[in-house]
């Protein structure tokens, strides 16, 4: 109906774009009830189909402080729009949720965020049953469904047009044993992961050219394609097609720098 192009040449994680991801939450927001609202249900469902080593990290973690350890691979095995920043040695706990559209149409886009919330208020859960460990829920957008729906959905207060996209954990919780930790599976998954799911594929000449110029100009990480383009003398089709012919795609490039240069 949305007539959204799939890649299906990229990588799983890159198949829909940010912007066929906004189209999709604009319309459904569109046929929100107060019975149900989309984001919500579909960050629900997530299961980490797909990727059973990061669920295996996960459901096998000893602390919710390992769990989250997953979230520093968000934009690799995720999405790449997709980042987070963990605050866990304060006294309220925080988990900020962040997207960032490589071309600046679609940042904090509300349906990802509100699914990604959901997904995480999912994945505690099931890893601490039968505890409420939200406290509270923020987002910056307006709400796109009713509020009571969002918090009979988080079972917290849910704040909008707030400062940032974050949720709020009771801290005691956050190196509270959990009755599913099994460290030595664990350890394993995370193994699995580091060997299978995060090793990158060597870069080609105009992909190690691009990842150079965005390290030597690290206004260039926020920019555009077309503004990256031009400074590389080249038209963003052009750039786009290149890159693709490499097997990457400018934004998991982007990407990809910004995860290096934060752990350096």
């Amino acid at each position: 109906k949305l007539n959204i192009d799939i890649d299906m040449t990229a990588r799983p994680q890159n198949r829909l774009s940010i912007q066929a991801f906004h189209r999709i939450f604009e319309t459904c927001a569109e046929l929100a009830s107060d019975k149900g609202h989309f984001p919500l249900a579909v960050g629900s469902a997530f299961n980490f189909e797909g990727l059973p080593e990061l669920g295996a990290f996960v459901t096998s973690a000893p602390t919710l402080r390992e769990a989250f350890k997953v979230f520093e691979w968000s934009p690799h095995l995720i999405h790449p729009t997709l980042y987070f920043k963990m605050h866990l040695d304060t006294p309220c706990a925080r988990l900020d949720v962040e997207v960032i559209d490589p071309l600046g149409k679609h940042n904090d886009c509300p349906g990802m965020v509100e699914m990604t919330a959901s997904a995480v208020a999912k994945m505690c859960g099931l890893m601490l049953p039968g505890v409420s460990i939200l406290q509270r829920v923020e987002f910056k957008h307006a709400p796109q469904a009713a509020q009571a729906l969002y918090e009979r959905h988080f079972g917290c207060n849910v704040h909008f047009n707030s400062p940032h996209n974050c949720m709020w954990f009771a801290s005691e919780f956050v190196d509270t044993p959990l009755p599913g930790g099994i460290p030595v599976a664990h350890s394993k998954a995370e193994q699995l992961i580091e060997q299978r799911l995060l090793v990158q594929p060597a870069l080609g000449q105009l992909s190690n050219q691009l990842a150079v110029l965005l390290r030597s100009k690290l206004s260039l990480l926020s920019e555009p394609i077309d503004t990256v383009a031009s400074a590389m003398n080249m038209h963003s089709r052009t750039l786009q097609r290149k890159l693709k012919l490499e097997g990457v795609s400018f934004a998991e490039l982007q990407s990809r720098v910004r995860h290096q240069l934060a752990c350096e």
